[in-house]
């Protein structure tokens, strides 16, 4: 419980971005294998305000221009990362 003696409910304090690539009509049987266009979901969280939309891409290139659309779209700002987003976090060093 936190101080306001209400549940913490898992994911309300998040954003989620979901991507799926398309598989259909391949000339392959890898099960690992994907065509490079797909859909970026925005996950509804209404603790958030958010409503579920979804986007196409078509490349990997228009993957990024893209996701920045739909955000914006639905006025979702997004800032450089710090220390203060995830303190605990160990990030790459590569």
């Amino acid at each position: 419980m936190n101080k306001n003696n209400k549940e913490i409910v898992w994911g309300a304090k998040t954003i989620k971005i979901s991507l799926n690539l398309f598989t259909n009509n391949l000339e392959t049987d890898d099960l690992k294998t994907a065509w490079e266009c797909g859909l970026i979901h925005l996950n509804a969280n209404k603790h958030r305000g958010i409503k579920h939309d979804s986007i196409h891409f078509r490349n990997l290139r228009e993957l990024m221009p893209r996701l920045q659309q739909l955000l914006t779209k639905n006025n979702i700002t997004l800032r450089a990362s710090s220390s203060k987003a995830i303190p605990e976090a160990k990030w790459p060093t590569e």
